[in-house]
């Protein structure tokens, strides 16, 4: 599941807590991606239940680095399930 830290109607704090009481999604793994880089900001991401926190960059290279990131680590958990 990837979610920006900073959603409009339903935060991330919210979100990932919903996540992780819900049996359905509590396994999944919950990536974070922000613009924010602030170690309050990802120690609290992972105290919600984000499994990983992923900034976001500011060139195109850095985009197709993290998508390809995001993509492997997704590809890594989606072998892991039964």
């Amino acid at each position: 599941i990837l979610l920006d830290f900073k959603m409009p109607r339903m935060g991330a704090e919210e979100t990932l807590k919903f996540l992780c009481a819900d049996f359905r999604y509590s396994t999944l793994p919950k990536m974070v991606w922000s613009t924010s880089n602030r170690a309050e900001d990802v120690h609290a991401s992972m105290q919600w239940g984000a499994t990983h926190y992923f900034i976001k960059p500011y060139s195109m290279d850095g985009y197709s680095h993290i998508v390809k990131r995001i993509l492997d680590t997704a590809r890594f958990h989606l072998r892991m399930l039964p």
